[in-house]
């Protein structure tokens, strides 16, 4: 509950009227991944909570969202340098000194800006799901 009224409580302050939510159905049963929370659950409180203030929950594609460039759309291999850094294959941050940004900022831009939208209720075949995101971005 703290986390959804915090993501809320975000978007409220900056006026948004979407807050876009990666589509990761499934994850919730995975003893790996998200050990002791469900991802679905806190969707389902995010939900809840943004209609109480109209504001309106998307779902997209996860695919790609964390190694395609979020300044410049460039996708290549290994940009997702490691859980923290993420370097643009094309160099397009050559204004950091560092070249480089946050991994995990990089993909967040990414799923804010996407138009990939799904439908939670629905279940995708990964095949598709991959298929879809490659046409969008480009990626041959």
């Amino acid at each position: 509950h703290m986390v959804s009224k915090r993501v809320v409580d975000f978007a409220v302050k900056h006026n948004a009227k979407y807050i876009n939510l990666e589509y990761l159905k499934g994850y919730d049963t995975s003893k790996f991944i998200l050990r002791n929370w469900s991802y679905y659950q806190l969707q389902t409180y995010i939900e809840q909570k943004a209609a109480k203030y109209g504001i309106i929950v998307r779902y997209i594609n996860p695919c790609y969202t964390s190694q395609v460039c979020s300044e410049c759309g460039h996708w290549e291999e290994n940009q997702r340098k490691s859980q923290a850094d993420f370097v643009c294959g094309d160099d397009c941050f050559s204004n950091d000194k560092y070249k480089k940004i946050n991994a995990d900022f990089n993909a967040a831009r990414n799923i804010s800006n996407s138009t990939l939208f799904l439908d939670r209720t629905e279940d995708y075949e990964k095949e598709d799901l991959i298929k879809q995101a490659r046409a969008y971005y480009g990626i041959e």
